[in-house]
């Protein structure tokens, strides 16, 4: 049998072609598919704008458009079903478009010409719309990834409500998250203003909602805040939605100061409906077991970076890794890798979205650093939740975020009434010199101020507000001695009164303790775990700022110090640190088991254990 001859090829290009040769056959094919393809689009199109061989003229509101039907089918199921099907539309010249916006069908049209469409915040929704009337799939998909960029605050309820009536999933999900996860904010924004009474109904009923610390009052602000908007015609709704505020869940002083309001007193069932509530918002413990409980918002507790040994130091090993923890499945999940190490930076959430600034000293041009070459650059982390990833952009030194890193390991605390973060004391970026200073860092109006300095030099200490109040607990200072240096663990604990303007000296610890984490839970402050002068502990107490007093709860399972400590939904969370090999001491070691705490039972009970072990990480509830 005799062998078939092996075809020989060669290939070249020749004017936007691709030659091959066969020189068996003696024959050259030339392929130009994306030169032609682009050739018939864009020569159609100048057809188009010369009104050359056109077929049919689109009309919106007077404004016309001409177009060819075939370039119309290709792209869009809408004309291909009106074109083929043997509608009156497909032998009529004239064809008017409803429903959808001139420039919107004028950019559509375009882009099937073109292959190009311009996407911002403002045409976006009306793109979509246009794009889901017309049937023309790959740019509902363009839309859809732009919103899921573009959506905020600002704009969650209209893409929330838009999203569900288009059935686009995953953008409905995303702001569904938004709305519930931030709705303090949202109820802050134009939007929740002009919102139709039937959805602010919807949203009144969710429970789980992200209240943040005001609870239950922030509900019944956001619906006054509604009625006034306009009053006239929207008081008739007063007593509808009321019914879906959980008045006994509201402070007494809120619920004195609506009911006076004089369309409140003028409609007797909303005046009785707050005077029911009343004793309850007065003292808790008497709410009868069938009104609701606190709306019980979603939330996950996200374990960021740390360090991998309970030695720990600029050389030692860390971690950039991020786990979550399901609250309600009890189960740890990998989230992926922070985009920079965050050893002297601390996590921040706010209004439900979570943050860090890095600073790293810019690298010079020249080999010897001059003032024109060396810097700093601040880089801003914002993590989306939906994405699970992370959005970084660089920031000027001198914005106000910037100084979140201005001292290494200091302590961070949050006001979520107003937003203000302070950032107290800890050491120099350069880590020779410890500081007193505390910086107030207001996110919603851009600014910041300096605060009076601490009473006393603190390190490896913790922060938290409370009722407004900025507190200062544990900690040690560096007292230089000839010959030695000596670490004073401290028990002391000073207050910040905004109002009167300076540090207030509370009532010192039972213990010392540095390394130490610290919650609050119904006005109560928790002193959890750290060292104190002889061991690390697993003693926790409990401060009452009505009392000033300290004391012993349960203790924990394990000791623990550089933990992570969470709160979510009035319990307590313990997570991580340095501790021992065993309960009576041993080598020291590093945890990845984390346990919880309920103060209305005062025990501690162990959860899921994390994937990895880890100690002076950060620790974030969304």
């Amino acid at each position: 049998m005799a062998s078939k001859k092996k075809e020989k090829h060669h290939t070249f290009c020749f004017q936007n072609h691709t030659g091959t040769v066969n020189a068996i056959k003696d024959s050259i094919r030339f392929v130009g598919a994306k030169h032609i393809a682009k050739k018939t689009l864009s020569g159609q199109n100048e057809l188009r704008k010369q009104g050359l061989m056109c077929d049919v003229e689109l009309t919106v509101d007077g404004n016309k458009l001409l177009a060819h039907r075939s370039v119309l089918s290709v792209h869009s199921e809408y004309f291909r079903a009106m074109f083929t099907t043997g509608m009156m539309e497909s032998r009529t010249k004239e064809i008017e478009i409803k429903e959808i916006e001139f420039t919107s069908l004028e950019k559509l049209v375009d882009y099937m010409y073109t292959g190009t469409l311009d996407v911002n915040k403002d045409n976006v929704q009306d793109l979509l719309n246009a794009a889901c009337m017309l049937q023309i799939e790959e740019v509902k998909d363009i839309c859809s990834h732009c919103l899921l960029r573009y959506i905020d605050v600002s704009n969650c309820l209209g893409i929330w409500t838009f999203s569900e009536i288009h059935h686009l999933e995953e953008v409905y999900n995303k702001a569904n998250h938004l709305l519930k996860s931030r709705f303090p904010s949202i109820t802050q924004q134009e939007e929740f203003l002009i919102l139709d009474k039937n959805i602010l109904q919807e949203i009144l009923t969710f429970d789980d909602l992200n209240l943040g610390m005001k609870s239950e009052n922030v509900v019944l602000e956001s619906v006054i805040r509604w009625l006034n908007y306009d009053l006239i015609s929207r008081a008739k709704h007063l007593e509808e939605l009321l019914k879906h505020v959980r008045l006994h869940l509201v402070s007494s002083e809120l619920l004195q100061q609506v009911r006076d309001e004089m369309y409140i007193k003028d409609n007797a069932v909303c005046c009785r409906m707050i005077e029911e509530a009343m004793p309850y918002a007065e003292d808790r413990q008497k709410l009868p077991s069938h009104l609701n409980g606190p709306r019980l918002p979603a939330s996950s507790i996200y374990v960021l970076g740390g360090y991998l040994q309970s030695r720990t130091g600029g050389n030692c090993p860390h971690t950039l890794t991020i786990e979550r923890y399901d609250i309600n499945q009890d189960q740890w999940k990998e989230m992926g890798k922070l985009p920079f190490n965050l050893e002297c930076q601390n996590v921040v959430s706010v209004n439900g979205e979570m943050f860090f600034v890095h600073k790293k000293l810019k690298q010079p041009k020249l080999k010897i650093p001059t003032f024109t070459n060396v810097g700093t650059v601040h880089t801003l982390c914002t993590y989306n939740v939906i994405q699970n990833g992370w959005k970084t952009k660089e920031i000027s030194q001198y914005t106000v975020l910037a100084l979140l890193c201005s001292f290494k390991q200091s302590a961070v605390a949050v006001c979520k009434d107003n937003n203000v973060i302070y950032v107290c004391g800890g050491k120099e970026p350069t880590g020779s010199f410890m500081q007193k200073s505390v910086l107030k860092l207001d996110i919603e109006n851009d600014e910041w101020s300096q605060l009076p300095n601490l009473p006393e030099l603190r390190y490896n200490h913790s922060a938290i507000v409370v009722d407004k109040r900025l507190y200062v607990i544990g900690g040690n200072d560096v007292s230089v001695h000839i010959g030695n240096v000596r670490q004073e663990v401290k028990s002391s604990v000073v207050m910040y009164d905004p109002e009167e303007g300076c540090w207030l000296e509370k009532r010192n610890m039972n213990t010392p303790r540095l390394g130490l984490g610290l919650a609050a839970v119904d006005g109560y402050i928790y002193a959890i775990g750290g060292i104190s002068d002889t061991a690390r502990q697993k003693t926790v107490e409990r401060y009452d700022p009505n009392e000033d007093t300290w004391t012993y709860v349960s203790n924990m399972h394990k000791q623990r110090s550089f933990l992570g400590v969470a709160t979510c939904n009035n319990l307590i969370y313990a997570i991580g640190g340095k501790s021992y090999s065993n309960d009576d001491g041993g080598a020291r070691t590093v945890l990845n088991s984390a346990e919880v705490y309920d103060p209305i039972k005062d025990e501690w009970r162990f959860i899921s254990s994390m994937k990895t072990p880890r100690c002076m990480m950060s620790v974030s509830v969304l």
